[in-house]
């Protein structure tokens, strides 16, 4: 994702919103059996398709300037785009919704929603997955008949960006975009990410967790797996490094295919000459999101998170550590951290990896980065929220 630092705006209108990694764990909590590959969720035939309010003849949601013209309700993480033309302006406001129905029946169900801070909700109904019918909603104004955008109306609402807001969201000192191929290029601090085997690692651009053609897809190939890396060259000449051990990373992810149990999932693996680096990998055991920072002597404190990945669907999370703790936080909500007492990352010729480690043999990540990004700072829980709703995630 391209990092526009826009977030939801409230708007007073009729909106529905709606690696081989064999290393000993000190104090980490246990697993049991690898688990199988999950499918997905089951997505509705109202899901992941744009709905033309502009092909209805019907009044549409609309306010004293603003008249809604587009749906797009994300399968991945529930969220809803409400596109909006107000004068010469097009825009999107951004919102949560769930949905009930039933697994045999997915072209129809219930919508909830918030509508001006209210619970609202629509029963819908999909017809060829071709018109998508609103009814029965507590607010009958949102009542509608409305129908599939063609293919260049898709296009066309691909390219209308979100509804600025006032709400602060803090910039990172150093970004990678991976709305373009290969991904990795830096947006923020200057410094790209190179690509390992590239030539054998197909890599496509796919919807990113909030926007549209938001991020970089990886297939591993059988042989030679790729992923990214970045030189740094030590404490004294490099600004990538932290020598109080005070950062945060950001990183948003999904895995479309665990390939193998035998080993941790490595996502970010930060090598150095002192051995005090940092690595978030997967835990082949629980599928739980585990950061663990080394002291210097071979041995490392891990930090689990307590929500799994899910197969397909998107993940926010954010570390964050100093000299005295480290935390982890899962789309935005803070669920473990554990007391430090040592300096990490003192940062002796660095290596960064992405999507790989220094150690994976063939367990590098089979799916696609959204973003990737880091802090000279430890973020407090409101900015880490703040950051995790830009990618459309909702804390707990």
């Amino acid at each position: 994702m391209k990092i526009k630092y826009l977030s939801v705006a409230v708007l007073s209108a009729m909106v529905i919103s709606g690696c081989n990694d064999n290393d000993t764990v000190d104090g980490s909590p246990g697993g049991g059996n690898p688990p199988v590959n999950p499918g997905p969720d089951i997505v509705f035939d109202v899901e992941n398709t744009f709905w033309d309010l502009e092909a209805t003849s019907a009044t549409v949601a609309a306010n004293s300037t603003a008249t809604a013209i587009a749906y797009y309700f994300t399968s991945d993480n529930k969220n809803l785009k409400t596109f909006w033309v107000d004068g010469s302006e097009s825009y999107y406001i951004s919102s949560t919704y769930s949905i009930s129905g039933k697994d045999t029946d997915p072209s129809s169900g219930t919508l909830t929603f918030s509508l001006d801070d209210t619970d609202n909700s629509c029963k819908f109904a999909v017809t060829d997955k071709q018109t998508l019918d609103l009814t029965e909603c507590t607010n009958s104004n949102l009542d509608v008949t409305t129908y599939k955008a063609t293919s260049e109306r898709e296009e066309e609402f691909k390219q209308i960006p979100e509804k600025e807001s006032d709400k602060d969201v803090v910039n990172a000192d150093f970004e990678w975009d991976f709305s373009t191929l290969p991904g990795g290029q830096a947006t923020t601090g200057g410094r790209d990410f190179s690509v390992r085997n590239d030539e054998h690692n197909p890599k496509e651009i796919v919807d990113g967790a909030k926007e549209f053609n938001g991020a970089v897809k990886i297939t591993q190939s059988e042989t030679k797996h790729g992923f990214y890396h970045l030189a740094v060259e030590g404490s004294g000449s490099d600004d990538l490094v932290f020598p109080d051990g005070t950062f945060s990373a950001e990183l948003v992810f999904r895995v479309d295919n665990y390939l193998d149990y035998n080993q941790n999932l490595q996502l970010i693996d930060i090598t150095d000459g002192n051995s005090t680096g940092w690595k978030l990998v997967i835990d082949r055991k629980t599928m739980l999101p585990e950061a663990r920072v080394n002291d210097g002597s071979g041995k490392y404190t891990a930090v689990r998170a307590v929500t799994p990945i899910e197969i397909g669907k998107y993940m926010h999370v954010m570390l964050t550590v100093n000299s005295t703790e480290t935390k982890i936080y899962v789309n935005g909500t803070l669920e473990t951290k554990r007391a430090l007492n040592f300096v990490p990352n003192k940062a002796d010729g660095d290596t960064f990896y992405l999507a790989g480690g220094s150690t994976t043999i063939k367990n590098n990540l089979e799916g696609a980065i959204d973003n990737f990004a880091l802090f000279e700072d430890v973020l407090s829980e409101e900015q880490v929220q703040a950051r995790a709703e830009l990618f459309g995630f909702k804390s707990n």
